[in-house]
């Protein structure tokens, strides 16, 4: 029996890459995956630290919701800058209307403000201080 083999050749077009050009393919797409899992690891982390839970926040003293500012109330969980601004607003009529008197005695007092109610209450009163 003779031992025949047949020689195929392929176009230029479909024969695979030298060595070279498959390597560097290799390293390119390595580093295009590495980035884009360095991206989503960076995006994934902003959405987590957004979304910090009350207990996650830390704060150096308690806030004085009487003579704080906007920014220091929106910083407090559930208030945000809508809220804060109300509290702000609140504070300064009530003062006007009552020759300068703090606005806010206890906690139950911020539930007056428009927008704030027994949960935000509740998420908020170990941050506050109302001396």
């Amino acid at each position: 029996m003779e031992n025949r083999s047949l020689e195929i050749s392929l176009p230029e077009s479909q024969q695979s890459a030298p060595e070279g050009r498959g390597e560097h393919f290799k390293r390119r797409a390595l580093s295009i995956a590495a980035i884009v899992c360095g991206l989503l690891t960076f995006c994934f982390a902003g959405v987590i630290l957004r979304e910090g839970k009350a207990s996650d926040i830390i704060l150096r003293q308690r806030i004085n919701p009487n003579i704080a500012t906007a920014e220091s109330l929106a910083r407090l969980p559930g208030i945000g800058a809508a809220k804060a601004g109300a509290i702000v607003s609140y504070r300064q009529q009530f003062q006007n209307e009552n020759a300068g008197q703090p606005a806010f005695q206890n906690i139950n007092d911020l539930q007056k403000v428009r927008g704030i109610g027994l949960k935000t209450v509740q998420n908020i009163y170990k941050f506050l201080d109302f001396k």
